[in-house]
Parts: C-alpha cells; structure tokens; sequence
C-alpha cells in the first residue's frame, strides 16, 4: 500500500499575533487611587464633536448606559463600558455587543478612579447650538501644527512606545497624533499611528486624519495590518474605496490576505493579481502573487514565479528569496509524487 505524503500549504501572513496571558484577580481594589482595569470601548469622538457622543451614551440601553461613561483622552472622548480587573471577564460582553451592533467594540485598559469619578457626574442632555459654539473655536485650535523641540519629540514617542507595549492602545495612539500633527511629522511615526487605528477598528478617525496625505497607500496599509491582527469583519469595506489610491499596491496586498484569512480564495487572487498588475517589481507582492495561484490550485504557475523570485540578484530580498526557494522545492517535489501516482 502506497504512503501519501499530505502537503499543508501554509499560510503567509505579514503580521506577528501577539498572544498574551492575563492571570489577575476579578476583586477591584478600591484602596488603589491609581489602579488600571479593564473596560470595553465602543466609539470615539473628537472633543469638539462631544454632543455626538452624549447624544450616542444617552441612547444607549439602559443596562448598557448606567455603566459606561465618555472617558476624555487628549482631543477625544472615548465611550468606555463596565469596568473590570480580569479581562477574560469581557470577552462574552464585547462579542454580545458586537451581535448589536457595535461592531467596533473592543477592550482597554482604563483608570478606574478616572472612570469612577466621570460615572459621577451626571451627562446633561446639551442642545447642538451651545455646544457646536465651543465646538468651533477647539476645532481651530486642534487642526494647529504644534512646535516640539527634539527633546519634547523623543520624550512624546517615548511615552507613545510604552503604552503600545503595555497594551495602553488609545493612550499610545494619542501621543502619536501629537507628533503626526506636529513639525516632527515623519513616515514610521505616522505608521504607527495608522497601524493602531487599524488595530483598535478607528477608521472614522484614521479617515478624517489621512484626508491631506499626498501618498495614502502606505498608511493604509499599515492600517490593514493593524486590522488584520485585530479580526476587524470590516477592513475590505473600509478599504476597497481607496484602491484609487494604491500605487504600491500593498493596500491590495492587505485585502488579499484579508480575503485569504476568509478562505475566500478567487476574492484572494483577484486582489494580489491587482497588486502584481500595480508593481510587478516588488519581491513582496510577486511572493503573494505566486501564493495565488496556488490558492487557484495552478501550481505550476505558481513555481515558475517562486523560482524567478530566487533568482533575483539582490541581497535586500534575502528573506524573501529563501522563502521562494523553499517553497519552489516544495511544489517541485510535490509535482513528482502527483505524476508517479
């Protein structure tokens, strides 16, 4: 009886998932002045927009609304949920509110004596009129280029990089709209940026901050990989309006794993085709290209690609050449087991 040799196609994704394990008590300690719990965040709102967001948290249910609070975050305001120490305690409520509705809610960490004493104050209904008056002088003042010295920009990326790292996303991401609207405004600060919007499903206000951004392409793509760690249902809704401005191609690139991720195959090809038919020259895209047809089930095609790609004469595409190669001898070793059967 013959052995078969069953061939897993593996699949290639350009992000890291990074898993962690969160093992504290459920019990709030009310004697911490300063502690961090965990809540459930389901929109943001610009501080000069803050009527729609007392409007949003008035028309909450009721059950919802007598635990959530607009929790102020530099020039936003947060609407955050039901405080508490275990994450793991949240994971049913934030998939519950989800199959609502709110299909950008998700966990952060938040100070619970900041919440406690906003949960304190009663939110008054406000009319539109007195608040768009106030609404309109911060909006002149946010859209501000600000002035840092170098030492006040390391300090404020600094600060941003810790939070990232402490899993404080919309603390972090707040530091890095200061420096992205700021004299200091460079591209790896501005992709960070646009990766944690992805990663916290903030489209609305990535989209409102990449309007006057020349090249798009790169941020939104940094903004899918964000979304593709985060398993935002979304991100091909949110980005299939802007392919028309895609000249790398990567924000094709990011859907086509996206659609890859669905198992929807054909959806798949059809984009990393597109993102070949853009730049047929990026060793990235000719790599996801090739994973195409064999998504097609046309392994042929896709070895002659894989192999071309471990020729190139370069050693800026290393990594990439090695994967092409290994992979080429794979589908080529594949090829003479179908044959001899």
């Amino acid at each position: 009886m013959k052995k078969y040799m069953m061939f897993v196609i593996v699949l290639v994704t350009f992000t890291t998932i990074v898993v962690e394990a969160i093992t504290v008590s459920a019990q709030i300690n009310d004697n911490n002045e300063d502690q961090l719990v965990y809540t459930i965040q389901l929109a943001t709102f610009p501080k000069d927009k803050k009527y729609i967001g007392v409007k949003y948290l008035n028309d909450l249910p009721s059950d919802i609304r007598s635990k959530s609070v607009l929790y102020p975050i530099g020039d936003y305001y947060a609407l955050r949920y039901n405080p508490l120490k275990q994450r793991e305690l949240l994971f049913d409520e934030t998939y519950r509110l989800k199959d609502m509705g709110y299909t950008n809610a998700y966990i952060v960490q938040t100070s619970l004596t900041k919440f406690q004493e906003i949960q304190g104050v009663v939110v008054h209904k406000s009319s539109k009129s007195d608040l768009v008056s106030d609404s309109l002088e911060n909006a002149n003042e946010s859209n501000k280029t600000k002035e840092l010295t170098n030492y006040k920009y390391r300090e404020i990326l600094y600060l941003a990089d810790s939070l990232n790292k402490t899993n404080q996303l919309i603390e972090s991401m707040e530091q890095y709209e200061i420096l992205f609207k700021s004299n200091k405004s460079n591209n790896v600060v501005n992709k960070n940026l646009f990766y944690l919007y992805g990663k916290t499903n903030n489209w609305e206000r990535a989209k409102s901050n990449i309007v006057d951004i020349k090249r798009k392409d790169k941020l939104l793509y940094a903004y899918g990989l964000g979304a593709l760690e985060n398993y935002n249902v979304n991100l091909e809704n949110e980005l299939k309006p802007e392919l028309c401005d895609d000249i790398s191609g990567y924000v094709n690139l990011v859907l086509g794993v996206f659609k890859e991720r669905q198992k929807n195959y054909q959806d798949a090809y059809n984009y990393y085709e597109n993102a070949k038919n853009i730049n047929r020259f990026d060793m990235f895209i000719m790599f996801a290209y090739a994973r195409a047809f064999e998504l097609i089930k046309k392994y042929d095609l896709a070895q002659k690609i894989y192999l071309d790609i471990s020729l190139v004469k370069s050693d800026r595409y290393k990594n990439i050449k090695l994967q092409a190669h290994n992979r080429y001898i794979e589908l080529k070793e594949l090829s003479k087991l179908v044959t001899k059967e």
